[in-house]
Parts: C-alpha cells; structure tokens; sequence
C-alpha cells in the first residue's frame, strides 16, 4: 500500500492510528483496486478506524490502480 501526494504538497501524517484516521478523513478521496490483494485490508482498516460509513463517499473504486505510471 503506498500513499499518494500532488508535488509540493505536505506529506501527511500516518504516523499513528490516529494521525491516519484524521488524514484519511480530511483527504478528498480515496482509491484503490477493489479487486486487489489490499482491497480486504483497506476496509477492515476503515473499519477498525471507526471510519468505514464516513469514508463511502469518497471511495474510488479502480481495478487500475496501482498500475498507472507517470512517464
């Protein structure tokens, strides 16, 4: 799992759970493969967070992510 962040910008605070749990909440969105290997962990992390029905939303479901490259 990795986390994305525009050039320039602050890179958030993952430090602890909830330092997560605050960055997650504040991000825009959130994308991943729901098909992919991390898809099971991503939820159950939503969901030990305490977060899962707020973050709905802002799910962006991509069976290609991961995949895309900046050439």
């Amino acid at each position: 799992m990795g986390v994305g962040v525009r050039a320039g910008a602050p890179k958030p605070d993952i430090g602890t759970p909830e330092a997560l749990k605050h960055t997650l909440l504040n991000a825009k969105s959130l994308s991943f493969n729901p098909t992919g290997a991390s898809a099971a962990h991503t939820y159950e992390m939503l969901a030990r967070l305490g977060i899962a029905e707020e973050m709905k939303p802002k799910l962006v479901l991509d069976a290609e992510a991961g995949r895309r490259r900046k050439m």
